[in-house]
C-alpha cells in the first residue's frame, strides 16, 4: 500500500520532460520557513528544495502513489502542501555515458510566493544549458539568455505564461538525450537545432533592449516589456515543441526503415540483377525503332496481353532490347522492376526472380510494400519457398491488396530466362505465371532462346494473356539496315579513340567506306553478335588492316544460321592461336584455361580462377591478351568475373563439326577442374570448424560465421558435378576416397554454412550412379554411409554447423562407416545409450512435390517414383535423390487417382477421374 504521505503529481513542469526516474534529497537548500510549514518537521522540510502549488495549473491531477521506479516527475509532501521535489532526466554529454546516474542534470525547483514563473523558466534554462553539449553553439547561447535573466528581478504577475513556456522548453532535454555529441546527430537534427540558437539568441537581445533603460532597477517598466519578453520565450517554446515532435516522427520513421530493410534483407534478393547493374549496352539511337515502338505500345496499352515472349537465337540481341525497354518504361513511369539472368553467378537462380521484383516494387510502391512486409512478417521465410508459392506471397497476393483488380499499368522485364540453371523449376514459374496473370495488375516482358522448357509454356498459353515476337523471324533487311548502322557508329568511334591515343597512325580519308559497312553487315545476317565481335577484333593494333582482312573474309555458303558466326570465330582464332607467336606449352596452357573457363560451374574473378587452376592471374592475363574479342577479362585480379563475352563462343569451342582444329574437349576441362577440387579440399584450407562459428547454442543465421574462401566454397559445392562428367574417373576417385574418410564433416560444414547441405545427397547419389561400377566396395559404402548420415541428421545439420559434431555425429549407429571413422577423431562428444536390440534406422528420402498426391508407385527395378498429383499432372521422381526426372505429364482434367508402371518400367499407366 501507498505510503499516504505522499503524492503523485500527474501533470507539472519538469514531469513533462520524460525519463528516467531519479529520486533525490538536496541537503543544501531549505524551503522558505511560513506559518504552515513551521510545524512540520524540520528533517522533511530541509530534504526538498520547496516549489509553490500556485506555479502549477489548477487543473492538475493529485492522484495518491509512490511514483514508478526509475522515472521523472514530482514528489509531494502532505505536511507542506505547497512543496514540491522536481527531477529532470538524464541528459548523457561527451564526457558522460548517457547509462550513468551521476550524468543526470538535476533541477529541483520550489516556489514560494517570491519564486514566480520567471524563475521556474531560468531554472529550467540553466538545466537545458548543462544537458546541451551536443551542439556547442546551442549552448553558448543559453548561457548568453540566462546570464541576462539574472540581472531581472522575479516577475510576480506573469508566472502561468512562464510556466507554461519553462514545461515546454523543458522537453528539449528528452529529445538531445540520445545523442552524445554532434559526431552522433543527423545533419537535419544539427540545422534544427541551429534554428532554435538563432531563436535564444533574438530573446537575449530582446530581454537586453527592455533592460538596457533601467539597468540600476533590474526590473522590466511595464507589463507589455513583460508580455513581449514572454512573446519570445513562447516562440521558442514553440518551435522547441515542434523539435521534439518532428525528431519523434524522424525516430519513428528510421525505426520503420530498419524494419523494412530488416524483412526485405530476408528475400535475399539480387541487387546486380537490376538494369541500373548492367554493363551491356542499350539498342544503339536509330536501331531496332518499330520493334521499340511496337514494345511500348504494347506497355501502354491496359488491354494488351499480359505477357510478351521475346524469343531469339544467341546472339541476335535480346538483352539489348531488353536494357532499352527498361529505360523506355523508367521514363513513362511504368517500370516495375527487372531481372538479367546470366548463367554461372548468382543471377542463374530461378528461385531468386520473383524475391528481386519484389524488393524492387517495394521501394517503389508504399501501398505494395505495406502489403508485403504483412507477408514477410507472417512467412519470413518466403523468399526460399517454392517458385509457385513466390508468385502467390509476393506478387499476387500483395498486387491484390495494394492496386485491387485494376487493369495492368506497370511491367516486370526478366532477361535471359534460358540462363537459369534448374529447368524443371523454370516451366513451373512460366505455366503459374501463365495461370495468374490475368489477375494481377502488372505485365511481364521475358526474353529467352527459344529452348524446349520454355517454348512449352508459352506455345500452349492462352492466345489472349501472352504474345509471342521471334527476333530471327524478323525480315532480314530490316535487321542488316540496323546492324550497318551500329557497324558505322563502332568503327567511327574507333577511328576517333586511335586518332586521339596513337595520333601517328594513319587512316585512309574514307574510312570507313560504305562498301566495307556493307560488306560486314551481309556477313553478320541476323547476328548482332557478329558485328560486335568484328568490331571488338578490328579496333586494336591495326584497324585499317584488320577491317580490310575482315572484309576480305570468305563467308562459306548453305551453312546453317551460325554459319557466318562460326566464320568470324575460325578467322580470331586463327589470328590469335597461330603457332608461330607461341611455344607448344604456351598453346597448351591457353587451351587449358579456355577449357577452365568453358566448364566451370559458375563464373569466377580472376585470382580465384587462377587459384583455383593453379595458373598465376597475371599469366592468365597474358595468355588471353590476343582474345580479348571474344573472352571478357577483368581490369582488376579481384573484382568482376572472367567469361566468353557471349554463349555462342562456347557452343562454337565445344562443337567438333563447327570448331574443328579449336576444339575444346569438355572432358579436359571437367578432369582438370575435378583435380584442383579435390586438391583445394585436401588442403589445409578445409579443417575443423572452417567456419569458425563461436557457439553452438546458435543456429547458423543467427550467428557471424567467416567467410570462407571462395576457391574453397567452389571446390566443396562442384567436385562431384566434374567427376560425374568424366568417363573414366578411376584417378579422381581414388583421392576421393583418401579425402572423404578424413574430411567428410567438416565438408557437410561448409555447405551447411552455405545453406547448401541439400546438395550434400544429389552428390553422392550422382556420384554412385554413374561410377559405382568403378569404385571401390570400401569407398561405395562408405558414400551409402555419407549418404544415410545427411539424411538422418539432415535437420541438425542444416541448422547448425557445430551439431555436426556435437548431435549428428553421436546420433549414428555404431556399425556405420562414418561412426568408424569419425568417433575416434571426436572423443568429448555425447554417447547415446540404446536398450534392446540396437538396429539401424530406416532412411526416408522426402521429396517436395508442391501439391498433394493421391497415388505412389516404385517402378520394378526401385531407382524411379512415380505420383499422382491432385492438380491433375503425373510426375517423375529419382527415388534416390528426390530430384524430378521430368516435367510434370499434363492430360487430364481431374485428380489423377491411380498410377502404375509397366513389367518392364518403361511405359506409365494412370486413372483419373476424370474418365
Amino acid at each position: 500500500m501507498a505510503d499516504p504521505s505522499r503524492r503523485w503529481l500527474k501533470r507539472g513542469v519538469p514531469d513533462v520532460l520524460q525519463g528516467p526516474w531519479k529520486r533525490r534529497k538536496t541537503d543544501s537548500v531549505q524551503a522558505p520557513r511560513t506559518a504552515t510549514s513551521s510545524s512540520t518537521d524540520p528533517s522533511t522540510s530541509s530534504q526538498h528544495w520547496m516549489a509553490d502549488a500556485a506555479v502549477f495549473p489548477s487543473h492538475v491531477s493529485h492522484g495518491f502513489s509512490y511514483p514508478p521506479a526509475g522515472a521523472v516527475g514530482l514528489e509531494m509532501t502532505s505536511s507542506q502542501p505547497w512543496g514540491w521535489t522536481a527531477v529532470v532526466p538524464s541528459v548523457h554529454t561527451r564526457s558522460e555515458s548517457i547509462h550513468q546516474p551521476s550524468s543526470i542534470p538535476r533541477v529541483e525547483t520550489s516556489t514560494s510566493p517570491r519564486r514566480t514563473g520567471w524563475v521556474v523558466l531560468k531554472e529550467v534554462l540553466k538545466a537545458v544549458r548543462d544537458g546541451s553539449d551536443l551542439f556547442l553553439p546551442l549552448k553558448a547561447a543559453l548561457v548568453g539568455v540566462v546570464e541576462v535573466m539574472d540581472i531581472v528581478d522575479n516577475i510576480g504577475e506573469a508566472r502561468d505564461g512562464f510556466e507554461r513556456v519553462a514545461q515546454d522548453i523543458g522537453q528539449l532535454l528528452r529529445t538531445l538525450s540520445p545523442y552524445g555529441t554532434e559526431q552522433h546527430a543527423s545533419p537535419l537534427v544539427c540545422r534544427r537545432l541551429q534554428r532554435i540558437e538563432e531563436v535564444l539568441n533574438h530573446v537575449k537581445k530582446k530581454i537586453e533592449d527592455k533592460t538596457r533603460r533601467n539597468w540600476m532597477r533590474r526590473v522590466f517598466e511595464s507589463w507589455t516589456d513583460v508580455r513581449e519578453v514572454e512573446s519570445a520565450f513562447r516562440e521558442l517554446a514553440t518551435m522547441m515543441t515542434d523539435f521534439q515532435l518532428e525528431c519523434n516522427l524522424h525516430t519513428e520513421r528510421m525505426a520503420e526503415d530498419l524494419d523494412m530493410s530488416r524483412l526485405l534483407a530476408q528475400l535475399q534478393h539480387v541487387p546486380d540483377a537490376g538494369i541500373d547493374a548492367q554493363s551491356g549496352a542499350e539498342c544503339m539511337q536509330g536501331t531496332r525503332e518499330a520493334l521499340l515502338g511496337d514494345l511500348k505500345a504494347w506497355s501502354g496499352d491496359p488491354a494488351a496481353p499480359r505477357i510478351f515472349w521475346l524469343d531469339g537465337m544467341a546472339g541476335t540481341g535480346k538483352s539489348a532490347i531488353a536494357r532499352s525497354l527498361c529505360l523506355i518504361l523508367r521514363r513513362a513511369g511504368i517500370f516495375g522492376g527487372s531481372f538479367f539472368c546470366s548463367r554461372g553467378t548468382n543471377r542463374d537462380d530461378i528461385k531468386r526472380i520473383i524475391p528481386t521484383l519484389a524488393v524492387s516494387l517495394a521501394y517503389q510502391f508504399p501501398a505494395y510494400k505495406r502489403t508485403l512486409l504483412e507477408v514477410l512478417r507472417k512467412h519470413p521465410d518466403a523468399g526460399h519457398d517454392k517458385v509457385e508459392t513466390q508468385v502467390e506471397r509476393l506478387l499476387r497476393g500483395p498486387l491484390r491488396e495494394a492496386f485491387g483488380d485494376v487493369l495492368p499499368t506497370l511491367v516486370l522485364v526478366i532477361d535471359a530466362l534460358d540462363e537459369c540453371a534448374d529447368q524443371k523449376a523454370t516451366s513451373t514459374v512460366l505455366t503459374h505465371l501463365l495461370q495468374v496473370s490475368p489477375h494481377m495488375a502488372i505485365k511481364f516482358f521475358v526474353t529467352s532462346r527459344p529452348e524446349q522448357h520454355i517454348r512449352a509454356q508459352f506455345e500452349r498459353g492462352d492466345l489472349r494473356i501472352r504474345r509471342i515476337l521471334r527476333l530471327h523471324d524478323i525480315e532480314t533487311s530490316i535487321v542488316e539496315t540496323d546492324i550497318a548502322l551500329y557497324i558505322r557508329h563502332r568503327l567511327h568511334e574507333i577511328r576517333r579513340s586511335m586518332a586521339a591515343s596513337e595520333p601517328s597512325y594513319s587512316f585512309p580519308p574514307q574510312w570507313p567506306t560504305d562498301a566495307d559497312i556493307i560488306t560486314l553487315a551481309c556477313h553478320a545476317g541476323k547476328l548482332f553478335i557478329y558485328a560486335f565481335t568484328a568490331t571488338e577484333y578490328i579496333q586494336t593494333v591495326d584497324p585499317v588492316g584488320r577491317l580490310r582482312r575482315f572484309t576480305g573474309l570468305e563467308i562459306t555458303t548453305g551453312k546453317p544460321f551460325y554459319g557466318p558466326l562460326d566464320d568470324v570465330y575460325t578467322f580470331i582464332l586463327e589470328k590469335a592461336l597461330d603457332p608461330k607467336h607461341y611455344e607448344a606449352e604456351e598453346l597448351q596452357t591457353i587451351r587449358r584455361i579456355l577449357a577452365a573457363i568453358l566448364t566451370v560451374r559458375e563464373h569466377l574473378s580472376l585470382d580465384i580462377l587462377a587459384n583455383l587452376i593453379g595458373i598465376p592471374a597475371q599469366r592468365i592475363r597474358v595468355m588471353l591478351q590476343a582474345l580479348h574479342a571474344v573472352v571478357d577479362v577483368p581490369p582488376l585480379d579481384d573484382v568482376g568475373v572472367i567469361s566468353t563475352f557471349h554463349a555462342s563462343f562456347g557452343d562454337f569451342m565445344t562443337t567438333p563439326e563447327r570448331a574443328g582444329q579449336f576444339l575444346i574437349d569438355r572432358q579436359t576441362g571437367h578432369r582438370d577442374l575435378a583435380d584442383c577440387c579435390i586438391r583445394i579440399m585436401d588442403s589445409e584450407l578445409l579443417h575443423f570448424n572452417v567456419s569458425k562459428c563461436p557457439t553452438s547454442y546458435l543456429p547458423n543465421d543467427k550467428q557471424m560465421c567467416t567467410a570462407l574462401p571462395k576457391q574453397l566454397t567452389y571446390g566443396c559445392s562442384y567436385w562431384s558435378d566434374h567427376i560425374v562428367a568424366l568417363k573414366d574417373a578411376s584417378a579422381p576417385l581414388q583421392y576421393l576416397d583418401s579425402i572423404l574418410s578424413r574430411k567428410l564433416l567438416f565438408w557437410l560444414e561448409v555447405l551447411s554454412t552455405l545453406r547448401q547441405l541439400n546438395r550434400a545427397s544429389i552428390m553422392i547419389m550422382q556420384l554412385l550412379t554413374a561410377h559405382e561400377l568403378h569404385m571401390t566396395d570400401d569407398l561405395s559404402r562408405f558414400l551409402r554411409d555419407a549418404n544415410a548420415f545427411v539424411l538422418s541428421c539432415r535437420e541438425a545439420i542444416e541448422r547448425s554447423a557445430p551439431h555436426i559434431y556435437l548431435s549428428a555425429l553421436p546420433s549414428i549407429h555404431s556399425s556405420s562407416k562414418i561412426a568408424e571413422a569419425f568417433w575416434p577423431e571426436f572423443m568429448n562428444v555425447p554417447v547415446i545409450m540404446t536398450t534392446g536390440i540396437n538396429r539401424r534406422r530406416n532412411i526416408l528420402q522426402h521429396i517436395d512435390t508442391a501439391t498433394s498426391v493421391g497415388a505412389v508407385t516404385f517402378s520394378p527395378d526401385g531407382t524411379r517414383i512415380v505420383s499422382g498429383s491432385r492438380d491433375n499432372t503425373i510426375r517423375i521422381w529419382d527415388a534416390s535423390t528426390g530430384q524430378a526426372l521430368l516435367e510434370p505429364l499434363e492430360g487430364h482434367t481431374d485428380v489423377v487417382s491411380s498410377v502404375a508402371f509397366s513389367p518392364d518400367g518403361t511405359r506409365i499407366v494412370s486413372g483419373s477421374y476424370d474418365k
